[in-house]
This record gives structure tokens, C-alpha cells and sequence, in this order.
């Protein structure tokens, strides 16, 4: 009888597969670094070695290792003598240090592979990296989370890659990576984690509550859904949301936000009197109505859109500004703005949305445009090497910028018969392309494919931009923050509303009226502000209200309300600072406390800097105040000149500023400290109350 020790014996011994090029040691090149921006995967490489940035092109990389000089980076009769494994190990002088020591577990792999023969499969084309699980929650700090990733290839299909990828914790200090597969979280809190595997990254959320669910919110069907996916996020991070702002602070909110303006005491007085729904579903519609919302909402989407002068030609920019007013003043939807603005031709000192497309000087800022603009990504960032933390490739960034080298961007907009982009990576003329989908054949015009992209299903690219926008212009910081970068690597807080937001937008035909009317009568737009420093306060979960520095135009517009008297903007041949101002025009008053005048690094809704000493002190000493506080026809000293009571004073500058009443101690403390037989000395001590007011926190924020 065979023995089973004999049978064995008898088989043949199967090897192990060698390692390959793109399943092994692309990883472990990136693991490491040598492929960073930092290291070999620099625009120029280093030391005489380029590679593709985070292993996006393996073919250049197997050349470049392989073959290139002769192949004398690989020593195929004794592959511990290769320069490949030399220079990592330490064994030769490397710019990069030692990367792995000899008789590392990487360091074999590498020799392993050298002594195979340097195999590659070249049909190893990722298709799609997971990340189980997606997002993972620990109740007890510091814990360990174990995860696993699998790629899904065209010739290996699905396998498990966890010991191979390279794992980034975005805060080292809440997050810290401790083994393969494995993370310790440190801090409570939501927290990212990116996986990278080749030419694939996503990423992996780690949520630690501050609290247990016991005291978190209900998130029944009797609230709205906009307020039931937030409070579905505060119930698993065991947030408890903080309660309704006070009704006056609401309306002074929901006036400065929607209008850029302070409610009047009128306005004041008719709310407090009837506080219910009702009322508030009047006040925002009103507000929507109003003159000064097209304004102040016009001033946003021109920032947005990099409204600017031109070189002697002003007349462009006011057409355009005056064609988007219109737009906002009938709802057109943002849909309709957008395919206006992509697709536009003809005279741009006749036609509004031709314009827009001389805000830009070439095809490649022209498609960079675009992708902030219109969906809020960084496509720009592929121009030199595939985007390193989104999926945007060079492919991608020149075939957009190719739909647009035809044109003409001159007075009249108009597509010449040629034009094209040089795609970086072959050097040769770029193919118009729709990002992440196809190529576009023949010489047509291409520009309407580009805003059906933007439309598409399931991605509503253009509507997730704009919800998000809109969002951040309410809160102060997006669901996705920055919000021009909706990458796959900044995930947004709130997953589940931005994509319910998106596609409510889209069904409501992209209408900015309402989506600003849901959101500005929810209860979380209308909690109240949190405690600085404690878990309700942090402004990614929307528990509290965040206050937030008003920005240089309303600001100077409420300082006008308050005094009585505005600012001379004739130059710019309007009358509010909430109008659409030239950024590349002086605007001393604006320019004074903090306007951003630069077109390429404005973002919407810039706030005055807190920590820039210099606008500080011209607010506190300089004219932007003093001179509207004791200007004979400022509201100050027209009073005092009527005989109104230091009481009366009082109680109008601090509803007007505040929009609420003032309290009894505060009309007494106040009555009683700016009193005095003197005229002058009542005169000067009355300026100094509204200046204090009016350099006060209460007032500077939109609370």
C-alpha cells in the first residue's frame, strides 16, 4: 500500500508564480515613494529617473526601469548587482536614503522579480478598487480597525491587494496606520483615510461618536429629509443639534445670506409680531424677490464664473453681468445658464453669455474653467501627469481643453474652422475628449457634449457642484470642502444628502430659488450658534450654527445701513457694493477691508480676513467708519441734531445693527453712560457707542 508521504513524493513540485511588473512591484515602488511627486514621479524625475506619477503609466515605467540605457538598471546574470535593487537597499548612494534593507520582505520581492527576468502582464488593468468597509465606527478610543481591498483587474479579475496598497491617513494624529490592513484611531470625530493601489485611489472613513446614540436626534419622517440625513449623521456621530435660533436672530440671518443686507426695523417688527411658519416661508419668499437678492446673488455667481474687465474693453463685463442679473432676476435655471455660457457665440458686447468665455485666454484655462466652475473639480491638475488624487487623466484634461481650441475669443466669439491642444504626454495634437468617458470624432462643434456631461445622470456633476456652493455660501464650508474639489478623495460629510440635494435640484429644474427656500427654512439652517471649542461647534455636522465673518460687501453694505450713508462706487457705475464691481478696478473702500483681486484665486463669498492686523486697524481708525458716524448727514448726527433722547439713540442703532431690541440693563447701562449736560461731550461719547457697535463681533458676523 502507498504510503501518503509516497504519493506526495510523487507529485510534481508546482513553483510560485514570479512577481509581476504591474500586480507587485508598481505597488511597492509607490508604497515607498520613489513614484511621489517628491521623488522619480516629479515632472522631471530625479537623479536621471522619470517615472509616472503614482504608477500611472506603466508602460513609460517599465522602459524607463527596464530598458532604458541599455537596460543598465538591471543586472540579469547577478540581479543582487542591479542598480534597481542597489540604490533602495543602501547599498549604493541614493539621493532617496534607504528605502528597504536587504532581506526586507520588499526587498525580496524586488529580487525575486529581477532573477524571474523582469516579468510583466500586461493585461493587469485595474478596473475598479474596494475598500471593505467603506465607512467603519469604533465606540471606544483608541481602537484598531481592520479593513480589506480588493481589486478587480482585467486578466487577474478579483484579489485581494490589502498587503500591497499604500494607506495615507489625512490626520496622523487621530488616524495612524499600524500594520496592513489595520488603522488606530486616536481621536473622536470622522476622519479619512486614502487607499492607493497603482493607478486607483479611494477612500475609507473612520467615525469615533462623541457621545452614545442615547442622547442623539430623532431622524423620523416627521422632519424634512434635508434635516433627517443631518441628523442621521449627528445620531451616529452622538451629536445632540442645538436649538432654534432665537427669531430675530433667524430673520437678521436669513436677510444678510439671501440679500446681503440688514433687515430693516420695519421688517423687524411685522416677523417678531407673528414668528410662525408661516411668517418664515414670507419672509424668504419676499427676500427672494427683492432687487438685492439678484444682486448679491449675481456678485457670488460672477466670482464663480472669473467675471473680470478686459484690456480697454469694460463694456464686455457689464453686458455679461447685466445678461446673468437677468437670468437670476426670471429663475432661469442653473442648467440653462451653464449651456447658455458653454455654447455661447456672437458679439459679447451684445450677447451676455458670449462673454464669458472671453474670461479666459486660452483652451486649457478654458477647460479648467469649466471643471471649477461647473462641477467643481480640479481637472487642471492633470495638465502634466494624470491627477494624483482624483481620476482625471492628461487624456481627460487636454481632450476637454480640445473642445474648446477653436475658438475665437475676441469681441465677437466665434469657433475658427482649426485649432487644437498639444496633449503633454504624446506630443501630439489632443483629441476632444468627455472626461472619464469617450473621445469625440470629427471636427464638429463639441461644446453642447460637454454640457450634457455636466448633466448627466447618475454623477449631476453640474448639480452637486451648485448644491454644494450654495451650501458653503449658507454655512460657511460645503458638504465637500474646498468646494472646487469634489475629488473621490474628499469625500463629503454628508454623503447621502449632497446626493439627495443634487438630484431634488435637478428635478426642481435647477432652479436657485428653490433650492435656497428648502434650505433656508430647515431646522438646520436655523439652529443656534454652538460654544466655540465644544464637539456641537465643529462646523462639518451642521449641529450648531457657525458664525461666520460677513465678507467685504456686505459688510460696507450694513455699515451703510447702520450710518445712513454709503460709498461711492461711480467709477464702477453702480451704486451698492453688492453689484457686480470689476475685481481688476480699485475699489478703495472694498479694497480697504479685504477684497480679493485676483479672478484665479477668489473663491465665492471671501470673508474678511480675522487675522490681517493692517484691515484691522483701517477698520478701527481709519475714515470706512469715522467719517460716515460724524458726517452732519449721517443718521448719528441728524439725530442728535433732531433732539432725540440718548434712549431713542440707543434703541435705533442697536436694532438697526443688531436687528433685536436692546434689553432693559442695556438701555439703562448705556442711557445712564452716554448722558452728559455737555452737547459736545454727549456728541463724541454717542460716536463712540455706534463705532464700538459697529466694530463689535455681534455686528462683523453673520451669526
Amino acid at each position: 500500500m502507498t504510503s501518503l508521504a509516497g504519493l506526495l513524493l510523487c507529485l510534481p513540485l508546482v513553483a510560485a508564480e514570479p512577481p509581476q511588473f504591474e500586480a507587485d512591484i508598481l505597488p511597492l515602488l509607490t508604497r515607498h515613494g520613489c513614484n511621489s511627486g517628491a521623488c522619480h514621479g516629479a515632472a522631471a524625475g530625479r537623479g536621471g529617473l522619470h517615472l509616472s506619477l503614482f504608477a500611472a503609466n506603466p508602460d513609460a515605467d517599465y522602459a524607463a526601469l527596464v530598458l532604458a540605457h541599455d537596460g543598465r538598471r538591471i543586472n540579469t546574470v547577478s540581479a543582487e548587482r542591479s542598480l534597481l535593487f542597489r540604490k533602495p537597499t543602501g547599498d549604493l548612494n541614493h539621493g532617496g536614503d534607504e528605502r528597504f534593507p536587504p532581506g526586507n520582505e520588499d526587498a525580496d520581492l524586488l529580487l525575486n522579480w529581477i532573477r524571474a527576468g523582469t516579468p510583466r502582464d500586461t493585461e493587469y488593468v485595474t478596473q475598479r478598487l474596494s475598500v471593505s468597509p467603506e465607512i467603519a465606527t469604533v465606540r471606544q478610543l483608541p481602537a484598531d480597525i481592520s479593513f480589506r481591498v480588493h481589486v478587480r483587474t482585467r486578466s487577474a479579475g478579483n484579489e485581494e491587494v490589502t498587503h500591497k496598497v499604500t494607506v495615507l491617513s489625512q490626520d496622523p494624529s487621530a488616524v495612524q496606520l499600524v500594520a496592513p490592513g489595520q488603522v488606530r484611531v486616536l481621536r473622536s470625530g470622522q476622519h479619512t483615510v486614502l487607499v492607493r493601489y497603482l493607478d486607483r485611489i479611494i477612500p475609507f472613513t473612520v467615525r469615533s461618536p462623541f457621545a452614545s446614540r442615547e442622547n442623539s436626534p430623532a431622524t423620523d419622517d416627521a422632519v424634512s429629509p434635508l434635516d433627517r440625513h443631518v441628523n442621521t449623521v449627528l445620531s451616529e456621530m452622538g451629536l445632540q443639534p442645538l436649538p432654534p435660533a432665537t427669531p430675530d436672530r433667524w430673520l437678521r440671518r436669513v436677510t444678510l445670506d439671501l440679500s446681503g443686507r440688514l433687515p430693516t426695523i420695519e421688517e423687524q417688527q411685522a416677523f417678531l409680531n407673528a414668528p410662525n411658519h408661516t411668517m418664515r416661508q414670507n419672509v424668504v419668499q419676499r427676500l427672494l424677490e427683492e432687487e438685492s437678492f439678484a444682486d448679491f446673488w449675481t456678485l457670488q455667481l460672477s466670482r464663480v464664473l472669473n467675471l473680470h474687465s478686459l484690456p480697454n474693453d469694460r463694456l464686455t463685463l457689464q453686458t455679461s453681468a447685466d445678461w446673468l442679473h437677468r437670468a437670476i432676476v426670471e429663475d432661469r435655471g442653473i442648467d440653462w445658464i451653464m449651456q447658455q455660457i458653454v455654447t455661447a457665440t456672437g458679439d459679447s458686447h451684445k450677447n451676455g453669455a458670449a462673454g464669458f468665455s472671453r474670461m479666459v485666454s486660452d483652451a486649457r484655462s478654458h477647460a479648467e474653467l469649466i471643471g471649477s466652475a461647473f462641477a467643481g473639480i480640479r481637472i487642471g491638475c492633470a495638465n502634466c501627469h494624470d491627477h494624483p488624487l482624483d481620476r482625471w487623466t492628461q487624456d481627460d484634461f487636454h481632450g476637454l481643453a480640445a473642445v474648446f481650441s477653436r475658438l475665437q475669443r475676441q469681441q465677437f466669439v466665434e469657433l475658427a474652422q482649426r485649432g487644437n491642444v498639444t496633449n503633454v504626454r504624446t506630443g501630439e495634437p489632443a483629441m476632444p475628449r468627455i472626461p472619464g468617458q469617450r473621445y469625440l470624432e470629427g471636427n464638429a462643434d463639441h461644446r453642447l457634449a460637454v454640457s450634457e456631461w455636466l448633466l448627466q445622470a447618475p454623477e449631476y456633476l453640474l448639480a452637486r457642484n451648485s448644491v454644494n456652493r450654495v451650501w458653503a455660501q449658507l454655512f460657511g464650508r460645503g458638504l465637500v470642502d474646498p468646494v472646487d474639489n469634489l475629488s473621490q478623495t474628499n469625500p463629503a460629510t454628508h454623503p447621502e444628502l449632497l446626493r439627495w440635494l443634487a438630484e431634488d435640484f435637478a428635478g426642481n429644474g435647477y432652479s436657485l430659488k428653490s433650492l435656497l427656500r428648502q434650505i433656508t427654512l430647515s431646522d438646520t439652517y436655523g439652529r443656534s450658534e454652538g460654544p466655540p471649542g465644544t464637539p456641537a461647534a465643529d462646523e462639518r455636522f451642521f449641529a450648531a450654527r457657525a458664525a461666520r465673518p460677513l465678507e467685504p460687501a456686505v459688510f460696507l453694505n450694513a455699515v451703510a445701513t447702520v450710518t445712513g450713508m454709503g460709498y461711492d462706487f461711480s467709477e464702477h457705475a453702480v451704486t451698492s457694493p453688492l453689484q457686480v464691481l470689476d475685481p481688476l478696478t480699485p475699489a478703495p473702500p472694498l479694497d480697504a477691508i479685504g477684497r480679493c483681486q485676483d479672478p484665479a484665486t477668489c473663491r465665492p463669498a471671501d470673508a474678511i480676513p480675522t487675522d490681517n492686523l493692517t484691515i484691522a486697524l483701517h477698520r478701527l481708525n481709519s475714515g470706512l467708519l469715522n467719517e460716515r458716524i460724524q458726517s452732519p448727514t449721517g443718521r448719528l448726527q441728524q439725530r442728535i441734531q433732531a433732539g432725540h433722547a440718548t434712549r431713542e439713540i440707543v434703541r435705533e442703532f442697536v436694532q438697526l445693527a443688531f436687528s433685536r431690541s436692546p434689553t432693559i440693563e442695556e438701555l439703562e447701562y448705556w442711557s445712564k453712560t452716554l448722558n452728559s449736560e455737555d452737547r459736545q461731550q454727549r456728541t463724541h461719547l454717542l460716536e463712540d457707542f455706534v463705532w464700538s457697535l459697529l466694530n463689535s463681533r455681534s455686528f462683523r458676523e453673520n451669526h
